[in-house]
């Protein structure tokens, strides 16, 4: 018996229900088909994949190989953020927490411990620090890397923001003279070599610093980061850095 006496419908007189029917069977044939190839369950946010994998003990005890689903999840990519959040974050850490770090750092010895701790969370990882005498007060240097990847532009711009919370809270203490914050990159050469250098150096004595409304700069160096470095003693900017800008 075929398909046409099984499925009365397609051997129907009337044109339009012999239409109906191939439709149908058309429907069913799609559905069935799908299941057999998208049947599997695919978790949200992890990409599994079939591999061939060697079972320890097989059905037979023959330790046979047999497909399994292995869930792989990708490594995640982490955008370089937008400089709204970036700024937004910044202006929560100089709110009312980042008023008491200075407060506590205005009373305290200046040592790089001290130093440390004033500036841990306003500039980005790896964060060195070094204190020097020099007899008529202190000479900071704080030496970091991005916490993530930045392009030029937004780099320079985070480096600006950086400097301004940083001389604010270490100016906060009298016995500090001069700071110097660098800011520093990988850099790849045509080779393809890696190497660790100096992106963006900010350098501030403790006369110019005490000239600045801080919160009036932070504002103006958000809009243009030339503020900062119109207003800092020295500053540099690495070229392979600088012809992006």
């Amino acid at each position: 018996m075929g398909i046409r006496n099984r499925l009365h419908r397609l051997d129907s007189g009337n044109r339009h229900v012999r239409i109906f029917g191939y439709v149908v069977c058309a429907s069913l044939a799609v559905v069935v088909l799908g299941a057999i190839f998208y049947g599997i369950d695919l978790d949200d946010g992890i990409v599994e994949s079939i591999s061939f994998v060697q079972t320890e003990e097989g059905p037979g005890g023959g330790g046979e190989d047999k497909d399994a689903i292995t869930k792989e999840p990708q490594e995640e990519y982490q955008e370089e953020p937008d400089e709204r959040s970036l700024w937004e974050e910044r202006l929560k850490k100089s709110g009312t927490d980042g008023r008491q770090v200075q407060r506590d750092f205005g009373a305290a010895e200046v040592t790089a411990e001290t130093v440390y701790n004033a500036v841990d969370g306003k500039v980005g990882d790896e964060i060195e620090v070094s204190v020097d005498d020099l007899g008529r007060g202190k000479d900071v240097v704080v030496t970091s890397m991005p916490a993530f990847v930045l392009g030029e532009s937004t780099l320079v711009k985070k480096t600006a923001w950086d400097c301004v919370d940083v001389f604010e809270v270490l100016f906060a203490n009298p016995g500090v003279k001069r700071v110097r914050i660098v800011q520093q990159a990988v850099f790849i050469d045509e080779y393809g070599d890696e190497d660790c250098e100096n992106a963006v150096m900010v350098e501030m004595n403790r006369a110019t610093a005490d000239k600045i409304n801080w919160d009036s700069l932070r504002h103006r160096v958000y809009v243009d980061p030339n503020a900062l470095f119109n207003a800092a003693d020295d500053y540099s900017i690495h070229p392979a850095v600088h012809r992006y800008l």
